[in-house]
């Protein structure tokens, strides 16, 4: 919840920074998306399948240029796939959906013991923070 980064931030350091936290969630998805495009290159590299994406790459630009048929591209895509080991594969897989999903666990591990901010919590900080204010609002949480 974006509000209890706010409330926190101004409880731990005594500022309110909503607009850094609001910009933070376009940062962060930047940021995932350029983590993702890493570990698809990485993937493909470690995998020794970089080759066989460039043949379907080059071959997807040259049918949308008119350069060659779909039936080009179909050849030139099993005759790369023919050239797959299954250690390729493999690795390729562990890269794809092994990793992500570890990356995953570790994210909710991390939200949930120790980046935890519960109810009870977030009234807590709301509390301190309207004693800090001067004012006798109470936590609606």
């Amino acid at each position: 919840q974006m509000q209890s980064t706010i409330e926190y931030n101004e409880y731990k350091h005594g500022e309110r920074k909503e607009a850094l936290v609001s910009s933070m969630r376009a940062l962060v998805a930047k940021f995932g998306s350029a983590i993702q495009r890493l570990l698809i290159f990485v993937t493909l590299a470690v995998s020794g399948l970089q080759a066989v994406s460039n043949v379907i790459s080059n071959g997807e630009a040259e049918l949308n240029n008119g350069i060659g048929t779909l039936a080009d591209l179909t050849d030139a895509v099993n005759k790369a796939r023919e050239q797959i080991t299954q250690g390729q594969w493999f690795t390729f897989s562990i890269g794809m959906i092994g990793v992500p999903v570890l990356a995953l666990i570790g994210c909710i591990i991390l939200s949930v013991f120790v980046f935890k901010i519960d109810e009870k919590k977030y009234k807590e900080i709301v509390d301190e923070l309207n004693i800090r204010r001067g004012t006798t609002e109470t936590s609606e949480k």
